[in-house]
């Protein structure tokens, strides 16, 4: 649109202004208003915006998206606690920040998900923990390599190829 080619530094400040005090606005505004401003301000213009993970399901995931995109750390015990979210998007929003972004903090709340329901949560927490190489987390990892869906099976395969350990051969 015009605001993305024609930025000016009022606009992007009006822009973080809706984000921490539009609530009333619809997720819709206020997920444009975020990407213009990361699109302006990069991982700058995201610090102090933390309570948008509190709002609604698809603010939360475009936020939990730029974080990633951005690579801002500071944030992995937070997300971390996301992935008790029920919305399926924000969970995966959070594993995705979390395989750029984690830390051994999260390491518990990725391995609960190694035995999920949902065979792309499964899947996701094992690459998760394969990006991040954290200890303790290879026989979650490999108590995947009997899970009953394929897809699941076939990350845990590849995952093995990012952990260093003797149960491990290339």
């Amino acid at each position: 649109s015009v605001l993305r080619r024609y930025p000016s530094p009022a606009l992007y400040r009006e822009m973080q202004s809706l984000l921490r005090e539009g609530q009333a606005l619809s997720p819709r505004v206020r997920t444009d208003a975020l990407e213009l401003v990361a699109s302006h301000a990069g991982a700058g213009g995201l610090h102090g915006l933390e309570e948008l993970l509190d709002g609604p399901p698809e603010l939360a995931q475009a936020y939990l998206t730029q974080l990633g995109r951005f690579a801002v750390r500071g944030l992995e015990g937070r997300v971390a606690s996301m992935l008790a979210n029920p919305d399926q998007n924000v969970v995966i929003a959070s594993l995705d920040y979390l395989k750029v972004c984690g830390s051994s903090q999260c390491r518990d709340a990725v391995v609960t998900l190694l035995t999920s329901r949902d065979w792309t949560l499964r899947a996701r927490a094992v690459e998760v923990l394969a990006a991040l190489r954290l200890a303790g987390t290879l026989d979650g990892v490999l108590g995947r390599l009997a899970d009953s869906n394929r897809h699941v099976r076939e990350a845990a395969v590849d995952a093995l190829r990012s952990f260093s350990d003797d149960r491990v051969e290339p």
